[in-house]
């Protein structure tokens, strides 16, 4: 608060001098609670926030306002049907006319181009994005795969969103002689052959054949095989689909990194049948992958203006005469610095070692620093105590602290769409000399201090809640007059 936050573009405190020396933004879109801020409704104003450059080759921050849709909820506006206007009235289904109207509006075209629908201004997806794909001629198409609608008829008009899995069976009708290399949703390269926006296509990673009798064997796959639909007689396809799982690997920022998918492809036999097809997709986030940094400094005291920071090394590296300037600690960006001090004969061990932990602490008294970003005072719970750490080296008649590393250990708390960082552990551990004082007289020792982040998160999962039994009790008379 009252701060100009590092690379926030829509940081109100930041003024055109600091927001000149941004290299990106790390909030590029900010929510309006102007218009009522109800999260349900169809449209709803979004702030955008982005940098460009100068011939001075310097950052000049733009703004705009965008109409977001939110495209999981349906919303009426108005109503415009009236009965003196000559509207035609839509059909209803009937037992007649039911076959018809579901061949009018199902299909298999897999043709849908990306809509106008803003998305963030950000390189990566956001929860329930539409996952957009690359056409051969370079239009922006959507990710689709076929579920179905209401009967078991597959419909490809079926968008993938962003971090929503999605699982579907649905039945296609073909005519095996007409159909068998022609029909787009018998093909495996209708599923498999796109390309994300972000140039990442996607890969097959196994292949399996199914035989007529339901056995499964794996393909090798190579540059040199045919998994393409093959018609063997006029009743008689095989390298048909039956199952596709996609799987979509993210990094913490939404940016997608590698998609693959596993198929399953087998024969079908008959003249006129139902084919049953599944699908499904999922979503993965990259493993070993450094986790984003928040470029936000920590609070540790009841101080608004008090964050933690450690000594900055400078031009001058010693620890007792230097200028003893601070850098705040960043969350999640690991930091080491250090200074050196010379010690003359005769010098006095206690005030040698409370100077250098005031370097190595700064002037003030640290106790606390806040869990979440946004801690009050009256909450007790959202402060995390210090643990300090003396490690003894060995010194006999005087210890002088040498080192002292920050220890932050955190995890993922909250939803699993949208998780925040929660610090859970803090620790302090100072290392002091191992050799006595009279052997760090005339030379020159280092002090180092460091900073370091832990994740402890476990891996998220899905989890469903169990159903609600019943306990329901009858009363004494139910039974009556047969007990």
């Amino acid at each position: 608060r009252n701060v100009c936050d590092l690379n926030c573009c829509c940081d109100p405190q930041c003024g055109e001098e600091e927001a000149a020396l941004f290299t990106s933004c790390s909030v590029g879109s900010v929510r309006q609670v102007a218009d009522c801020g109800n999260e349900q409704l169809c449209h709803r104003d979004v702030a955008l926030y982005s940098l460009a450059n100068t011939a001075e080759g310097f950052s000049v921050r733009d703004s705009s306002i965008q109409k977001y849709v939110n495209a999981d909820i349906f919303c009426i506006q108005s109503q415009n049907y009236v009965e003196s206007l000559s509207y035609r009235l839509p059909a209803l289904p009937t037992d007649g006319n039911f076959d018809s109207l579901s061949q009018e509006f199902s299909g298999f075209s897999f043709n849908l181009k990306s809509s106008d629908r803003p998305r963030s201004a950000s390189p990566g997806y956001q929860y329930g994005d539409i996952i957009e794909t690359a056409g051969t001629n370079g239009e922006r198409r959507i990710l689709q795969l076929p579920g179905a609608a209401v009967n078991t008829n597959c419909l490809d008009t079926n968008p993938v969103g962003f971090l929503k899995q999605q699982i579907s069976r649905c039945t296609i009708s073909m005519v095996v002689d007409r159909d068998c290399t022609s029909l787009q949703a018998l093909n495996m390269n209708t599923y498999t052959g796109v390309q994300m926006i972000s140039i990442v296509p996607m890969v097959v990673m196994s292949a399996t054949l199914k035989s007529l009798e339901g056995t499964l064997s794996p393909v090798e796959l190579s540059p040199a095989s045919n998994l393409q639909p093959a018609l063997l007689k006029p009743t008689l396809c095989l390298n048909v689909v039956h199952q596709v799982a996609i799987v979509v690997k993210h990094n913490p920022a939404g940016e997608i990194v590698n998609v693959s998918a596993n198929v399953v492809l087998g024969p079908v036999q008959g003249t006129t049948l139902s084919l049953e097809q599944e699908f499904r997709i999922t979503f993965v986030q990259e493993e070993g992958s450094n986790e984003r940094t928040f470029k936000r400094r920590i609070v540790r005291s009841t101080n608004p203006e008090g964050t933690l920071s450690i000594y900055q090394s400078g031009k001058n590296q010693d620890c007792l005469r230097g200028t003893q300037e601070r850098s705040p600690v960043l969350f999640g960006r690991g930091m080491v610095s250090g200074c050196t001090f010379n010690l003359e004969e005769g010098a006095n061990c206690s005030l040698v070692s409370n100077l250098l932990l005031d370097v190595l602490r700064g002037s003030e008294d640290m106790q606390y620093v806040a869990a979440f970003g946004t801690p009050t005072l009256d909450n007790v719970l959202d402060w995390v105590p210090l643990e300090t750490i003396f490690t003894p080296g060995g010194a006999q008649s005087c210890t002088i602290p040498l080192s002292r590393h920050l220890e932050i250990k955190w995890t993922k708390y909250g939803s699993l769409e949208n998780p925040q960082a929660q610090i859970v552990s803090f620790k302090e551990l100072i290392q002091t000399n191992s050799s006595d004082m009279a052997l760090l007289f005339g030379g020159s020792t280092a002090v180092t201090s460091s900073v370091n982040f832990v994740s402890v998160s476990a891996s998220a999962e899905r989890g469903f809640q169990a159903p609600p039994t019943i306990d329901a009790k009858l009363p004494s008379e139910f039974f009556f007059p047969f007990t």
